[in-house]
């Protein structure tokens, strides 16, 4: 969850996987693509089929996104 005050909390996992959390700051770049920097960690953001993901990894797959 990216806050309006600049700062962000960040939970992982879920039903399979013990959940952890993380909170610190975050700003955002503009470029191609625009990026997220969650504390000191550039994340692109890409939005597919309405859903805005931060890009872990293109080969993979993974991003982080907003669960519903």
């Amino acid at each position: 969850m990216l806050q309006e005050d600049g700062k962000y909390d960040l939970v992982q996992g879920g039903p399979t996987k013990g959940k952890s959390e993380k909170t610190g700051f975050w700003t955002f770049t503009g470029g191609d693509p625009a990026q997220v920097m969650l504390d000191h960690a550039g994340y692109p953001a890409v939005v597919k089929d309405g859903e805005v993901r931060l890009m872990i990894d293109y080969d993979t797959g993974i991003w982080y996104s907003k669960s519903k």
